[in-house]
Order: structure tokens, then C-alpha cells, then sequence
């Protein structure tokens, strides 16, 4: 988590910005913050789903009794597929792409 400014840490970043108390200038400026992250998150997320949007992704999960999983998900065709071994992820693999 981003550790914001206090309301005193803005006493000398605008003289223009007198109209705002201390207390609506941290909020302003906290808020801008916090949009700025926003925007980076969604920025980076868009552009590495344009930029891999044609890879398959494998994802290996475990659950919480430990059991091994793989989830496949094809973003070209639309499919996501769950397998319960490596070589079953293979074979789907081979079937799929004649490999």
C-alpha cells in the first residue's frame, strides 16, 4: 500500500493553492495519488493483455487440501480447461496445436 503525505506536507508545493486548507489540499493531493496509481494498474494491464493476447496460458494452482491443478486457457479460441496432471496438459497440448 502507498503510504500517502500528511496534510502539513503540503504547505509549500502551490502558493497558488491558499484557497484549499491544509485538510482539502492532502485530501486533493492524496486523491491525485491514488489516481495516478489507478491509471498505471490499468495502463499496465491493457498493455500486457494487447502485448500477450495470443499466448496460452498454464497456470499451476494448488487448493487448500493440496491438490495440484493445471488451468489452461486458450485467449485466441476462449477456451480454459482444468487438468489434474502434467502429462494431461501435454497430451491436450499435442491434440490441440498437432505438436
Amino acid at each position: 500500500m502507498k503510504n500517502y503525505r500528511s496534510a502539513s506536507s503540503y504547505n509549500s508545493i502551490s502558493p497558488t493553492a491558499g484557497f484549499l486548507t491544509k485538510q482539502k489540499s492532502a485530501f486533493f493531493w492524496n486523491w491525485l495519488d491514488a489516481a495516478g496509481d489507478f491509471v498505471a494498474k490499468v495502463g499496465t494491464g491493457v498493455l500486457a493483455f494487447l502485448l500477450d493476447s495470443s499466448e496460452i496460458k498454464i497456470v499451476e494452482k494448488t487448493d487448500k487440501n493440496g491438490v495440484l491443478t493445471w488451468e489452461v486457457w486458450d485467449r485466441v479460441k476462449g477456451d480454459r480447461s482444468t487438468f489434474s496432471s502434467e502429462a494431461e496438459v501435454r497430451a491436450w497440448l499435442d491434440e490441440r496445436y498437432n505438436l
